[in-house]
Protein backbone atom coordinates (compact mmCIF):
# COMPACT_ATOMS: atom_id res chain seq x y z
CA UNK A 1 0.00 0.00 0.00
CA UNK A 2 1.55 3.32 -0.99
CA UNK A 3 2.28 5.80 1.79
CA UNK A 4 0.18 8.95 1.84
CA UNK A 5 1.67 12.43 1.59
CA UNK A 6 0.70 13.28 5.18
CA UNK A 7 2.50 10.20 6.50
CA UNK A 8 5.58 11.10 4.50
CA UNK A 9 5.45 14.63 5.90
CA UNK A 10 5.22 13.32 9.48
CA UNK A 11 8.18 11.00 8.95
CA UNK A 12 10.22 13.86 7.51
CA UNK A 13 9.39 16.15 10.44
CA UNK A 14 10.22 13.39 12.93
CA UNK A 15 13.54 12.73 11.23
CA UNK A 16 14.44 16.42 11.36
CA UNK A 17 13.50 16.54 15.04
CA UNK A 18 15.66 13.53 15.85
CA UNK A 19 18.63 14.97 13.96
CA UNK A 20 18.27 18.33 15.72
CA UNK A 21 17.99 16.63 19.10
CA UNK A 22 21.12 14.58 18.49
CA UNK A 23 22.98 17.63 17.25
CA UNK A 24 21.91 19.65 20.31
CA UNK A 25 23.00 16.86 22.63
CA UNK A 26 26.40 16.64 21.00
CA UNK A 27 26.77 20.43 21.07
CA UNK A 28 25.76 20.55 24.75
CA UNK A 29 28.58 18.22 25.74
CA UNK A 30 31.76 20.10 26.57
CA UNK A 31 34.91 19.23 24.72
CA UNK A 32 38.02 18.24 26.59
CA UNK A 33 39.72 21.20 28.32
CA UNK A 34 36.91 23.61 27.35
CA UNK A 35 34.13 25.26 29.33
CA UNK A 36 31.23 27.67 28.79
CA UNK A 37 30.42 30.20 31.48
CA UNK A 38 28.02 33.15 31.31
CA UNK A 39 28.25 33.37 27.55
CA UNK A 40 32.03 33.10 27.51
CA UNK A 41 34.04 30.25 26.09
CA UNK A 42 37.40 29.06 27.43
CA UNK A 43 39.64 26.63 25.57
CA UNK A 44 42.95 25.37 27.00
CA UNK A 45 43.71 22.67 24.44
CA UNK A 46 46.52 24.84 23.03
CA UNK A 47 48.49 24.28 26.25
CA UNK A 48 49.10 20.65 25.34
CA UNK A 49 52.80 20.27 24.75
CA UNK A 50 55.19 17.59 23.55
CA UNK A 51 57.57 18.71 26.31
CA UNK A 52 56.66 19.07 29.98
CA UNK A 53 56.46 22.41 31.74
CA UNK A 54 58.51 22.88 34.92
CA UNK A 55 57.21 24.76 37.92
CA UNK A 56 58.91 27.89 39.15
CA UNK A 57 58.93 29.06 42.77
CA UNK A 58 60.17 25.77 44.21
CA UNK A 59 63.53 24.39 45.25
CA UNK A 60 62.90 21.03 43.63
CA UNK A 61 64.91 20.59 40.46
CA UNK A 62 62.48 18.16 38.84
CA UNK A 63 58.84 19.25 39.01
CA UNK A 64 57.24 18.45 35.61
CA UNK A 65 53.62 19.19 34.74
CA UNK A 66 51.44 18.98 31.64
CA UNK A 67 47.89 20.02 30.74
CA UNK A 68 45.07 17.85 29.38
CA UNK A 69 47.48 14.91 28.98
CA UNK A 70 50.07 12.91 30.87
CA UNK A 71 53.63 14.04 31.45
CA UNK A 72 56.32 13.09 28.94
CA UNK A 73 59.01 12.66 31.61
CA UNK A 74 59.50 9.07 32.73
CA UNK A 75 58.51 8.44 36.35
CA UNK A 76 60.65 6.56 38.86
CA UNK A 77 59.68 4.67 42.00
CA UNK A 78 55.91 5.25 41.96
CA UNK A 79 54.83 2.37 44.16
CA UNK A 80 51.09 2.66 43.56
CA UNK A 81 49.14 0.22 41.41
CA UNK A 82 46.20 2.61 41.08
CA UNK A 83 48.25 5.15 39.13
CA UNK A 84 49.26 4.31 35.56
CA UNK A 85 52.19 6.03 33.89
CA UNK A 86 49.99 7.75 31.27
CA UNK A 87 47.68 9.13 34.00
CA UNK A 88 50.33 11.18 35.78
CA UNK A 89 49.57 14.88 35.23
CA UNK A 90 52.38 16.21 37.50
CA UNK A 91 54.87 14.87 40.03
CA UNK A 92 57.77 15.96 42.17
CA UNK A 93 60.93 13.89 42.48
CA UNK A 94 61.91 13.01 46.05
CA UNK A 95 64.64 10.90 47.58
CA UNK A 96 62.67 7.63 47.80
CA UNK A 97 60.85 7.99 44.45
CA UNK A 98 58.51 10.24 42.51
CA UNK A 99 55.51 11.70 44.31
CA UNK A 100 52.47 12.14 42.05
CA UNK A 101 50.47 15.28 42.88
CA UNK A 102 47.49 14.53 40.63
CA UNK A 103 46.09 12.49 37.77
CA UNK A 104 45.12 13.75 34.31
CA UNK A 105 41.87 15.76 34.27
CA UNK A 106 40.28 17.36 31.20
CA UNK A 107 37.31 18.97 32.97
CA UNK A 108 37.44 22.70 33.60
CA UNK A 109 35.46 24.85 35.99
CA UNK A 110 35.23 28.63 36.33
CA UNK A 111 36.03 30.31 39.65
CA UNK A 112 36.15 34.07 40.02
CA UNK A 113 35.88 34.39 36.20
CA UNK A 114 38.98 32.25 35.76
CA UNK A 115 39.19 28.75 34.34
CA UNK A 116 40.31 26.27 36.97
CA UNK A 117 41.60 22.71 36.75
CA UNK A 118 41.73 20.34 39.73
CA UNK A 119 44.15 17.40 39.70
CA UNK A 120 43.31 14.77 42.29
CA UNK A 121 43.96 11.08 43.04
CA UNK A 122 47.73 11.41 43.41
CA UNK A 123 50.06 9.46 45.66
CA UNK A 124 49.20 8.84 49.30
CA UNK A 125 50.23 11.63 51.63
CA UNK A 126 53.03 11.03 54.14
CA UNK A 127 52.86 11.76 57.84
CA UNK A 128 55.59 13.51 59.80
CA UNK A 129 56.81 10.13 61.00
CA UNK A 130 56.98 8.78 57.41
CA UNK A 131 53.86 6.63 57.40
CA UNK A 132 51.19 6.60 54.69
CA UNK A 133 47.89 8.38 55.21
CA UNK A 134 44.53 7.67 53.65
CA UNK A 135 44.62 11.04 51.94
CA UNK A 136 45.87 11.38 48.40
CA UNK A 137 47.70 14.36 46.95
CA UNK A 138 45.84 16.94 44.87
CA UNK A 139 46.61 20.17 43.00
CA UNK A 140 44.57 23.23 42.05
CA UNK A 141 45.62 25.22 38.94
CA UNK A 142 44.12 28.66 38.30
CA UNK A 143 44.66 29.96 34.79
CA UNK A 144 44.90 33.77 34.66
CA UNK A 145 44.12 35.67 31.47
CA UNK A 146 47.13 37.79 30.53
CA UNK A 147 47.14 39.12 26.97
CA UNK A 148 50.69 40.41 27.43
CA UNK A 149 52.09 36.89 27.68
CA UNK A 150 52.93 35.65 24.21
CA UNK A 151 52.96 31.88 24.19
CA UNK A 152 51.82 29.30 26.70
CA UNK A 153 53.40 31.05 29.68
CA UNK A 154 54.96 29.39 32.72
CA UNK A 155 53.24 27.77 35.75
CA UNK A 156 54.27 29.09 39.17
CA UNK A 157 53.90 27.36 42.53
CA UNK A 158 52.11 29.67 44.98
CA UNK A 159 51.65 27.49 48.05
CA UNK A 160 52.11 23.93 49.30
CA UNK A 161 50.17 22.30 52.19
CA UNK A 162 51.00 21.60 54.93
CA UNK A 163 53.42 24.52 54.85
CA UNK A 164 56.92 24.46 56.27
CA UNK A 165 58.00 20.98 55.17
CA UNK A 166 58.25 20.21 51.47
CA UNK A 167 58.98 16.54 52.17
CA UNK A 168 55.47 15.90 53.48
CA UNK A 169 53.57 18.47 51.33
CA UNK A 170 50.42 16.91 49.90
CA UNK A 171 48.41 19.82 48.49
CA UNK A 172 49.58 22.38 45.91
CA UNK A 173 48.21 25.63 44.54
CA UNK A 174 49.52 26.79 41.12
CA UNK A 175 48.88 29.94 39.07
CA UNK A 176 49.39 29.97 35.32
CA UNK A 177 49.41 33.26 33.42
CA UNK A 178 48.75 32.88 29.68
CA UNK A 179 46.70 34.49 26.93
CA UNK A 180 45.10 31.11 26.28
CA UNK A 181 43.09 31.65 29.49
CA UNK A 182 41.25 34.60 27.94
CA UNK A 183 37.70 33.95 26.71
CA UNK A 184 37.30 33.50 22.97
CA UNK A 185 34.42 33.14 20.52
CA UNK A 186 33.22 29.64 19.80
CA UNK A 187 33.41 28.53 16.21
CA UNK A 188 30.47 26.17 16.18
CA UNK A 189 29.63 23.24 13.95
CA UNK A 190 28.36 25.30 11.01
CA UNK A 191 31.44 27.51 10.96
CA UNK A 192 33.74 24.48 11.17
CA UNK A 193 31.87 22.81 8.32
CA UNK A 194 32.11 25.98 6.24
CA UNK A 195 35.85 26.26 6.88
CA UNK A 196 36.37 22.60 5.98
CA UNK A 197 34.42 22.91 2.72
CA UNK A 198 36.21 26.15 1.81
CA UNK A 199 39.64 24.68 2.41
CA UNK A 200 38.74 21.56 0.42
CA UNK A 201 37.40 23.56 -2.54
CA UNK A 202 40.41 25.89 -2.56
CA UNK A 203 42.77 22.93 -2.44
CA UNK A 204 41.03 21.22 -5.35
CA UNK A 205 40.95 24.43 -7.40
CA UNK A 206 44.63 25.04 -6.77
CA UNK A 207 45.53 21.50 -7.77
CA UNK A 208 43.32 21.75 -10.87
CA UNK A 209 44.89 25.07 -11.90
CA UNK A 210 48.46 23.86 -11.44
CA UNK A 211 47.98 20.49 -13.13
CA UNK A 212 45.86 21.97 -15.93
CA UNK A 213 48.46 24.64 -16.64
CA UNK A 214 51.24 22.06 -16.79
CA UNK A 215 49.14 19.86 -19.09
CA UNK A 216 48.29 22.72 -21.46
CA UNK A 217 51.88 23.95 -21.54
CA UNK A 218 53.83 20.71 -22.02
CA UNK A 219 51.24 18.49 -23.74
CA UNK A 220 49.21 20.93 -25.85
CA UNK A 221 52.16 23.34 -26.28
CA UNK A 222 50.09 26.39 -25.35
CA UNK A 223 51.64 29.63 -24.19
CA UNK A 224 50.50 32.80 -22.48
CA UNK A 225 46.96 33.09 -21.19
CA UNK A 226 45.89 30.11 -23.30
CA UNK A 227 47.74 27.72 -21.01
CA UNK A 228 45.53 28.61 -18.03
CA UNK A 229 42.71 26.02 -17.83
CA UNK A 230 39.09 27.05 -18.10
CA UNK A 231 36.95 26.63 -15.02
CA UNK A 232 33.91 24.67 -16.09
CA UNK A 233 32.39 21.41 -14.94
CA UNK A 234 32.85 19.71 -18.30
CA UNK A 235 36.49 20.77 -18.58
CA UNK A 236 37.13 19.60 -15.01
CA UNK A 237 35.60 16.23 -15.83
CA UNK A 238 37.69 15.99 -18.97
CA UNK A 239 40.95 16.91 -17.22
CA UNK A 240 40.13 14.55 -14.34
CA UNK A 241 39.62 11.64 -16.74
CA UNK A 242 42.83 12.58 -18.56
CA UNK A 243 44.73 12.66 -15.28
CA UNK A 244 43.32 9.27 -14.27
CA UNK A 245 44.30 7.79 -17.63
CA UNK A 246 47.76 9.32 -17.29
CA UNK A 247 48.18 7.79 -13.83
CA UNK A 248 46.98 4.44 -15.18
CA UNK A 249 49.57 4.62 -17.95
CA UNK A 250 52.29 5.38 -15.41
CA UNK A 251 51.14 2.52 -13.20
CA UNK A 252 51.07 0.22 -16.22
CA UNK A 253 54.67 1.14 -17.02
CA UNK A 254 55.88 0.26 -13.53
CA UNK A 255 57.16 -3.22 -12.78
CA UNK A 256 54.79 -4.05 -9.94
CA UNK A 257 55.14 -7.59 -8.54
CA UNK A 258 51.99 -9.64 -8.99
CA UNK A 259 50.53 -7.39 -11.68
CA UNK A 260 48.69 -8.99 -14.59
CA UNK A 261 49.74 -6.57 -17.27
CA UNK A 262 51.00 -8.17 -20.52
CA UNK A 263 54.52 -6.77 -20.25
CA UNK A 264 56.59 -3.75 -21.05
CA UNK A 265 55.45 -1.88 -24.10
CA UNK A 266 51.99 -3.46 -24.14
CA UNK A 267 48.68 -1.91 -23.28
CA UNK A 268 47.24 -2.54 -19.84
CA UNK A 269 43.84 -2.73 -21.47
CA UNK A 270 42.72 -3.09 -25.06
CA UNK A 271 41.87 0.22 -26.68
CA UNK A 272 38.29 0.57 -27.71
CA UNK A 273 37.46 0.41 -31.40
CA UNK A 274 35.29 3.51 -31.18
CA UNK A 275 38.10 5.65 -29.79
CA UNK A 276 39.36 8.31 -32.12
CA UNK A 277 42.25 10.69 -31.76
CA UNK A 278 41.07 14.20 -31.12
CA UNK A 279 42.47 17.27 -29.43
CA UNK A 280 41.28 18.50 -26.08
CA UNK A 281 37.72 19.72 -26.84
CA UNK A 282 37.93 22.33 -24.07
CA UNK A 283 41.32 23.75 -24.96
CA UNK A 284 41.95 27.05 -26.72
CA UNK A 285 43.31 25.18 -29.73
CA UNK A 286 40.06 23.28 -30.30
CA UNK A 287 37.87 26.31 -29.62
CA UNK A 288 39.77 28.59 -31.97
CA UNK A 289 39.54 25.93 -34.69
CA UNK A 290 35.88 25.17 -34.12
CA UNK A 291 34.93 27.04 -37.26
CA UNK A 292 37.46 25.40 -39.61
CA UNK A 293 36.13 21.90 -39.85
CA UNK A 294 36.60 20.34 -36.43
CA UNK A 295 33.65 18.00 -35.86
CA UNK A 296 31.50 18.05 -32.76
CA UNK A 297 31.53 14.75 -30.91
CA UNK A 298 28.32 12.94 -30.20
CA UNK A 299 29.09 12.66 -26.50
CA UNK A 300 29.44 16.42 -26.30
CA UNK A 301 26.04 16.92 -27.90
CA UNK A 302 24.49 14.36 -25.58
CA UNK A 303 25.84 16.20 -22.53
CA UNK A 304 24.43 19.48 -23.79
CA UNK A 305 27.83 21.09 -24.21
CA UNK A 306 27.91 23.94 -26.73
CA UNK A 307 31.35 24.72 -28.02
CA UNK A 308 32.01 28.47 -28.08
CA UNK A 309 32.65 29.81 -31.56
CA UNK A 310 35.55 31.98 -32.49
CA UNK A 311 34.74 35.63 -31.89
CA UNK A 312 36.68 37.09 -34.83
CA UNK A 313 38.93 36.08 -37.68
CA UNK A 314 42.65 36.68 -37.51
CA UNK A 315 43.63 39.80 -39.42
CA UNK A 316 46.94 41.28 -40.44
CA UNK A 317 48.03 44.89 -40.36
CA UNK A 318 46.48 46.49 -43.50
CA UNK A 319 49.45 48.84 -43.95
CA UNK A 320 52.18 46.29 -43.35
CA UNK A 321 54.50 44.99 -46.05
CA UNK A 322 52.95 41.56 -45.78
CA UNK A 323 49.45 42.93 -46.47
CA UNK A 324 50.71 44.91 -49.46
CA UNK A 325 52.48 41.89 -50.93
CA UNK A 326 49.34 39.79 -50.46
CA UNK A 327 47.22 42.49 -52.13
CA UNK A 328 49.61 42.74 -55.08
CA UNK A 329 49.64 38.96 -55.47
CA UNK A 330 45.85 38.80 -55.41
CA UNK A 331 45.60 41.64 -57.96
CA UNK A 332 48.08 39.87 -60.27
CA UNK A 333 46.11 36.63 -59.96
CA UNK A 334 42.85 38.42 -60.75
CA UNK A 335 44.45 40.14 -63.75
CA UNK A 336 45.79 36.83 -65.03
CA UNK A 337 42.37 35.22 -64.61
CA UNK A 338 40.72 38.09 -66.48
CA UNK A 339 43.23 37.79 -69.33
CA UNK A 340 42.64 34.06 -69.58
CA UNK A 341 38.89 34.60 -69.52
CA UNK A 342 39.11 37.26 -72.23
CA UNK A 343 41.29 35.01 -74.35
CA UNK A 344 38.77 32.21 -74.04
CA UNK A 345 35.97 34.65 -74.85
CA UNK A 346 37.84 35.97 -77.93
CA UNK A 347 38.50 32.46 -79.19
CA UNK A 348 34.86 31.50 -78.82
CA UNK A 349 33.74 34.69 -80.56
CA UNK A 350 36.19 34.23 -83.46
CA UNK A 351 34.98 30.68 -83.87
CA UNK A 352 31.38 31.89 -83.91
CA UNK A 353 32.23 34.66 -86.43
CA UNK A 354 33.75 32.15 -88.82
CA UNK A 355 30.56 30.14 -88.69
CA UNK A 356 28.23 33.11 -88.96
CA UNK A 357 29.54 36.05 -91.02
CA UNK A 358 26.45 38.15 -90.34
CA UNK A 359 27.53 38.79 -86.74
CA UNK A 360 28.88 42.27 -86.09
CA UNK A 361 32.51 42.51 -85.05
CA UNK A 362 33.06 42.79 -81.35
CA UNK A 363 34.66 45.89 -79.91
CA UNK A 364 38.23 45.53 -78.73
CA UNK A 365 38.63 44.45 -75.11
CA UNK A 366 39.02 47.25 -72.65
CA UNK A 367 42.47 48.08 -71.45
CA UNK A 368 43.39 46.15 -68.41
CA UNK A 369 45.88 48.61 -67.16
CA UNK A 370 44.66 52.16 -66.89
CA UNK A 371 47.14 54.90 -67.46
CA UNK A 372 48.07 56.71 -64.35
CA UNK A 373 46.57 60.15 -64.15
CA UNK A 374 49.17 62.90 -64.51
CA UNK A 375 50.08 64.41 -61.29
CA UNK A 376 49.03 68.00 -60.91
CA UNK A 377 51.74 70.23 -59.59
CA UNK A 378 50.65 72.60 -56.95
CA UNK A 379 51.68 76.24 -57.71
CA UNK A 380 51.74 78.61 -54.86
CA UNK A 381 51.85 82.37 -54.99
CA UNK A 382 55.16 84.16 -54.53
CA UNK A 383 55.85 85.77 -51.24
CA UNK A 384 56.35 89.57 -51.06
CA UNK A 385 60.09 89.14 -50.59
CA UNK A 386 60.33 86.90 -53.66
CA UNK A 387 58.15 89.27 -55.71
CA UNK A 388 60.28 92.28 -54.74
CA UNK A 389 63.44 90.40 -55.57
CA UNK A 390 62.16 89.36 -59.01
CA UNK A 391 60.80 92.83 -59.87
CA UNK A 392 64.07 94.41 -58.84
CA UNK A 393 65.95 92.27 -61.35
CA UNK A 394 63.46 93.15 -64.13
CA UNK A 395 63.87 96.89 -63.50
CA UNK A 396 67.63 96.61 -63.60
CA UNK A 397 67.41 94.73 -66.92
CA UNK A 398 65.14 97.42 -68.38
CA UNK A 399 67.48 100.21 -67.27
CA UNK A 400 70.44 98.41 -68.86
CA UNK A 401 68.53 98.02 -72.14
CA UNK A 402 67.56 101.74 -72.14
CA UNK A 403 71.15 102.78 -71.61
CA UNK A 404 72.34 100.56 -74.46
CA UNK A 405 69.73 102.02 -76.82
CA UNK A 406 70.75 105.58 -75.93
CA UNK A 407 74.38 104.78 -76.59
CA UNK A 408 73.49 103.32 -79.99
CA UNK A 409 71.52 106.45 -80.88
CA UNK A 410 74.40 108.71 -79.92
CA UNK A 411 76.85 106.73 -81.98
CA UNK A 412 74.61 106.94 -85.05
CA UNK A 413 74.28 110.69 -84.69
CA UNK A 414 78.03 111.21 -84.50
CA UNK A 415 78.73 109.19 -87.66
CA UNK A 416 78.54 111.46 -90.91
CA UNK A 417 76.34 110.36 -93.75
CA UNK A 418 77.65 110.41 -97.43
CA UNK A 419 75.30 111.59 -100.12
CA UNK A 420 75.21 109.44 -103.23
CA UNK A 421 75.22 111.24 -106.65
CA UNK A 422 72.18 110.98 -108.78
CA UNK A 423 72.26 108.25 -111.29
CA UNK A 424 70.40 107.66 -114.45
CA UNK A 425 68.43 104.70 -115.18
CA UNK A 426 71.16 103.22 -117.40
CA UNK A 427 74.15 104.55 -115.56
CA UNK A 428 76.39 102.13 -113.88
CA UNK A 429 76.78 102.83 -110.25
CA UNK A 430 80.30 103.62 -109.28
CA UNK A 431 81.52 102.58 -105.96
CA UNK A 432 82.48 105.35 -103.64
CA UNK A 433 86.10 106.20 -103.47
CA UNK A 434 87.97 105.20 -100.49
CA UNK A 435 89.17 108.05 -98.34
Amino acid sequence: MPMSSSAKRKILVLSIYVVCALFGRVAAQEKACTVHHEGKYFDLTALKSSKDYHLTGTDDEIFPINVCQGVKTETFGVHDSTIADDQVAAFVRRGHGDFVIGKVNTTLSVYNKRPRMVLSGGSKCKSATGGDLDIRASTVIDFICDAGVFGPGQPRLVAAFPPGNDKIACGYYIEWRTHYACPISEGGFIWSLFVFISVTVLTLLTAYTVLGTLYNRYVLQLRGIDQIPQFSIESMRYHSSEAIDWLKDIAAGLDIPGSTRPGPGAYARAPSSNARAAPNPYSHQAQSGSGIGIPVHDEEASMGFARPQAGRKPETNPVSHQSQVIAETQAAQQQQQQQQQQQRTGESLSFGASNNSTLAPLPPPPQLMTRPAPTKLEVREATPAEREFMLGEDEEDEEDEDEEEEEDDDSEEDTPREESPPQGPNANPTPPSKP
